[in-house]
């Protein structure tokens, strides 16, 4: 809904599909911002990706346009006319070439370009830099951390003056402490059960190698032991369960768009990522009032201070002695559960939508 003080549209530009953490990012700040200016939700994508009906009743356009010819001057004949656009990711700021502009990009992080490790190949670094070759046309740069703003300014050359740190907020109406009784029953986990979840794809940059050697050996101290895996499902990771003997302890329901309850039925939420720039999922399960041990890497120590138990995820050792400490001590999980819900209570989606309207009203105000 239009705010009758500005008349300016916006244009919300998102490849996340629904489910992803790009998908709920756009949409919650699509919300928080109505009162704030029209904004329209524009979810561009691969034609074959990009269906509408797959955000169900959410106001959502869905511009396809075709990867494989490339390209962006599809979906800009499809696009309407708006006074700013707001790219959600550099993926699409190829649009730009077509005039679409004044912009505005919110950038998730540099990972690809400043890993040292094998995480990203040298094909995936290079594409990724070329993502950003209109970044200099872009007004303002929002990151979504302090880490992310350093890293812009030192890898991408991008002047300290041209960057807002915003960070994402949580819906605490959707993540918030509840019985756990029932997800318990929806997951079909044995009576008594000890349950981890861990959020996320399962490419490289999540660590999944170390968190088998995790689970495996704490499955091996513990009868009880399960481990609830949420995401995009990966035949690599399938075919490792199957040889260390762990599938029918690992639960796999791939990518859910309510996840929310999944942090109330467990006993631990566990992070390994190698990469982060933000760390959303660590974020809600602390709304949730889960107990959060997690990567001490980039971003996630500004975000998550010490509400979370922090660990390296390169260390499988001492990544099993914190799940074990906090699994085994009951006054350690309700510290870090009330911890984690003060923390998590200081990021709120009015609060990102408010910086980010005034980020709007500034670049208007320039023409």
């Amino acid at each position: 809904m239009a705010n009758p003080h500005n008349s300016e549209k916006i244009a919300l530009i998102n490849p996340g599909p629904p489910g992803t953490c790009g998908g709920v990012i756009a949409t919650e700040l699509h919300r928080a911002l109505a009162s704030h200016y029209h904004v329209e939700h524009l979810f561009v994508e691969e034609k074959g990706l990009c269906d509408s009906s797959d955000w169900g009743d959410r106001e959502v356009n869905a511009v396809p346009f075709t990867m494989k010819k490339v390209r962006h001057w599809q979906a800009h004949r499809k696009m309407g006319q708006y006074d700013l656009y707001h790219y959600m990711s550099q993926r699409n700021l190829g649009l730009m070439r077509h005039g679409r502009k004044p912009a505005v990009l919110t950038c998730h992080g540099l990972a690809p370009l400043k890993s040292s490790d094998d995480v990203y190949t040298e094909g995936t670094k290079r594409r990724f830099r070329r993502q950003f070759e209109y970044l200099p046309q872009v007004e303002t740069v929002i990151a979504n951390s302090r880490d992310t703003a350093q890293d812009l300014t030192r890898i991408l050359n991008v002047p300290a003056d041209r960057i807002e740190v915003i960070y994402f907020g949580v819906n605490h109406e959707m993540f918030k402490p509840r019985p756990a009784q029932e997800i318990r029953e929806r997951l079909h986990v044995p009576a008594g059960a000890t349950v981890i979840l861990n959020v996320g794809t399962e490419r490289k940059n999540k660590n999944m190698e170390t968190l088998l050697t995790v689970f495996s050996a704490l499955a091996g101290e513990l009868d009880n032991l399960y481990l609830l895996r949420v995401g995009d499902r990966d035949d690599f990771f399938t075919s490792r369960l199957d040889e260390l003997g762990l599938t029918r302890r690992v639960i796999r329901p791939g990518r859910l768009t309510d996840i929310a309850p999944y942090y109330n039925g467990v006993d631990v939420y566990l992070c390994m990522d190698l990469h982060a720039s933000f760390g959303m999922p660590n974020l809600e399960a602390m709304a949730s009032g889960c107990p959060v041990v997690t990567s001490n890497v980039e971003a996630i120590p500004e975000i998550v201070q010490d509400a979370c138990r922090l660990v390296d995820p390169r260390n499988a050792e001492q990544v099993a002695a914190a799940v074990r400490e906090v699994l085994t001590d009951q006054a350690l999980r309700t510290e870090l559960g009330e911890r984690g819900l003060k923390r998590a209570a200081e990021f709120t989606w009015e609060k990102c939508a408010n910086q980010t309207a005034q980020v709007y009203a500034g670049v208007l105000k320039k023409g």
